[in-house]
């Protein structure tokens, strides 16, 4: 099994399978992963497409370069995702903290917002001191369900009383 080597053939393959994976990523409103697929597709098409022009063999240097520039596609279509979902418009919601959910481990811990009118979701490790301390609170936030699962803060303060 470990003597079995992919063509340059099959390394262009692969990237147009990932590019079409993009697609069909972006169809279903999954940005992330769209251009997750897209950057790793580029990648593995123009490495079938250099191998194809140069020899069949990738040396521990070339494999180095190939796995860290995945690598990289990926975290950059993460940091791009980050962006847009910042760059969506700002939103303001004030309400009362309920149902908030610490995860032990991996995993990410919640609460969320709750109006009169509608709830959010909201990360709770980077403002837990305030979320604690605070019943009612009013919260500036971006979100993009297309880029991200995750709300963005702007800023987040206690509610005022009327």
């Amino acid at each position: 099994m470990a003597d079995r080597k992919l063509s340059p053939d099959d390394m262009m393959k692969v990237g147009i399978y990932e590019l079409l994976g993009s697609v069909g990523f972006y169809l279903f409103d999954n940005y992330q992963w769209a251009t997750t697929f897209l950057f790793t597709g580029i990648v593995v098409f123009l490495i079938g497409y250099w191998q194809l022009n140069r020899d069949d063999e990738i040396s521990g240097f070339q494999s180095f370069v190939i796995v860290s520039t995945i690598c990289l596609s990926i975290y950059a279509s993460g940091e791009v995702a980050n962006y847009m979902n910042k760059q969506s418009s700002i939103q303001k919601l004030c309400g009362s903290v309920e149902n908030i959910k610490i995860v032990k481990g991996r995993g990410v811990s919640t609460f969320d917002l709750v109006a009169k009118d509608r709830q959010q979701t909201f990360a709770y490790n980077e403002h837990k001191a305030i979320v604690s301390s605070y019943p009612n609170l009013c919260i500036d936030y971006s979100f993009d369900q297309r880029w991200s699962e995750y709300t963005h803060i702007v800023e987040i303060y206690p509610q005022p009383h009327q």
